[in-house]
Protein backbone atom coordinates (compact mmCIF):
# COMPACT_ATOMS: atom_id res chain seq x y z
CA UNK A 1 0.00 0.00 0.00
CA UNK A 2 1.87 3.16 0.96
CA UNK A 3 5.42 2.63 1.85
CA UNK A 4 7.25 3.85 5.22
CA UNK A 5 8.36 6.85 3.36
CA UNK A 6 5.10 8.13 2.29
CA UNK A 7 3.05 7.39 5.19
CA UNK A 8 6.13 9.75 7.51
CA UNK A 9 5.33 12.05 4.81
CA UNK A 10 1.53 11.69 5.11
CA UNK A 11 1.71 11.99 8.66
CA UNK A 12 4.44 14.95 8.98
CA UNK A 13 2.32 16.94 6.05
CA UNK A 14 -0.93 16.24 8.53
CA UNK A 15 1.23 18.18 11.36
CA UNK A 16 2.27 20.91 9.56
CA UNK A 17 -1.68 21.64 8.47
CA UNK A 18 -2.97 21.51 11.98
CA UNK A 19 0.00 24.08 12.96
CA UNK A 20 -0.87 26.36 9.54
CA UNK A 21 -4.42 26.37 10.44
CA UNK A 22 -3.88 27.29 13.75
CA UNK A 23 -1.40 30.02 13.44
CA UNK A 24 -3.30 31.08 10.09
CA UNK A 25 -6.70 30.23 10.99
CA UNK A 26 -7.04 28.67 7.80
CA UNK A 27 -10.18 26.81 6.84
CA UNK A 28 -9.17 23.30 7.28
CA UNK A 29 -8.56 20.77 4.04
CA UNK A 30 -11.14 18.06 5.53
CA UNK A 31 -10.80 15.71 2.64
CA UNK A 32 -7.12 15.75 2.38
CA UNK A 33 -6.70 15.63 6.52
CA UNK A 34 -8.94 12.44 6.48
CA UNK A 35 -7.04 11.15 3.66
CA UNK A 36 -3.59 12.03 5.62
CA UNK A 37 -4.82 10.57 8.78
CA UNK A 38 -5.54 7.18 7.25
CA UNK A 39 -2.61 7.29 5.23
CA UNK A 40 -0.24 8.01 8.59
CA UNK A 41 -2.21 5.37 10.31
CA UNK A 42 -1.69 2.59 7.81
CA UNK A 43 -4.62 1.37 8.81
CA UNK A 44 -8.08 1.33 9.44
CA UNK A 45 -9.23 4.42 11.33
CA UNK A 46 -12.38 4.43 13.71
CA UNK A 47 -14.27 7.30 12.33
CA UNK A 48 -14.28 8.58 16.31
CA UNK A 49 -11.06 9.07 15.92
CA UNK A 50 -11.42 11.47 12.90
CA UNK A 51 -13.65 13.41 14.65
CA UNK A 52 -11.34 14.02 17.84
CA UNK A 53 -8.63 14.66 15.02
CA UNK A 54 -10.29 16.89 12.37
CA UNK A 55 -11.37 20.56 14.00
CA UNK A 56 -14.54 20.79 12.15
CA UNK A 57 -18.16 19.65 12.62
CA UNK A 58 -18.80 15.93 12.46
CA UNK A 59 -21.89 16.71 9.57
CA UNK A 60 -19.13 18.26 7.55
CA UNK A 61 -16.50 15.40 8.25
CA UNK A 62 -19.57 12.86 7.70
CA UNK A 63 -19.98 15.03 4.17
CA UNK A 64 -16.54 14.47 3.15
CA UNK A 65 -16.17 11.50 3.58
CA UNK A 66 -19.03 10.13 2.06
CA UNK A 67 -17.46 12.01 -0.78
CA UNK A 68 -14.57 10.21 -0.65
CA UNK A 69 -16.02 7.33 -0.22
CA UNK A 70 -18.08 7.73 -3.74
CA UNK A 71 -14.94 9.10 -5.42
CA UNK A 72 -13.57 5.45 -4.39
CA UNK A 73 -10.99 6.40 -2.52
CA UNK A 74 -11.96 5.31 0.94
CA UNK A 75 -13.55 2.38 1.85
CA UNK A 76 -15.94 1.92 5.51
CA UNK A 77 -16.45 -1.00 7.06
CA UNK A 78 -17.98 -2.25 10.77
CA UNK A 79 -16.11 -2.40 13.87
CA UNK A 80 -15.30 -6.11 14.57
CA UNK A 81 -16.01 -5.68 18.38
CA UNK A 82 -18.05 -2.64 18.52
CA UNK A 83 -21.39 -3.32 15.71
CA UNK A 84 -22.17 0.75 15.86
CA UNK A 85 -19.13 1.89 15.52
CA UNK A 86 -17.52 2.28 11.84
CA UNK A 87 -13.37 1.66 10.30
CA UNK A 88 -12.28 3.53 7.68
CA UNK A 89 -9.21 3.27 5.72
CA UNK A 90 -7.96 3.90 2.17
CA UNK A 91 -8.52 2.14 -0.94
CA UNK A 92 -5.92 1.39 -3.07
CA UNK A 93 -6.83 4.05 -5.34
CA UNK A 94 -7.02 6.73 -2.45
CA UNK A 95 -3.54 5.27 -1.57
CA UNK A 96 -2.04 5.78 -5.07
CA UNK A 97 -4.14 9.55 -5.85
CA UNK A 98 -2.90 10.99 -2.50
CA UNK A 99 0.90 9.76 -3.08
CA UNK A 100 0.59 11.58 -6.88
CA UNK A 101 -1.02 14.86 -4.88
CA UNK A 102 1.83 14.60 -2.30
CA UNK A 103 4.94 13.91 -4.20
CA UNK A 104 3.21 16.79 -6.35
CA UNK A 105 2.87 18.98 -4.18
CA UNK A 106 6.69 18.73 -2.58
CA UNK A 107 8.22 18.75 -6.09
CA UNK A 108 6.23 21.95 -6.39
CA UNK A 109 7.74 22.92 -3.13
CA UNK A 110 11.10 21.74 -4.02
CA UNK A 111 10.90 23.37 -7.87
CA UNK A 112 9.86 26.95 -5.80
CA UNK A 113 12.65 26.76 -3.47
CA UNK A 114 15.56 26.29 -6.09
CA UNK A 115 13.71 29.16 -8.67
Amino acid sequence: MLSQTLAQYAHDRLKLSQQERIRFRLAPQISLEVLLILAAARGSVPLTHLFDQISAAEKSIRSHIRTLMASGLVVEAPHPIDGRAKLLALTARGAEDLAAHLLDTHSGQTDAVRA
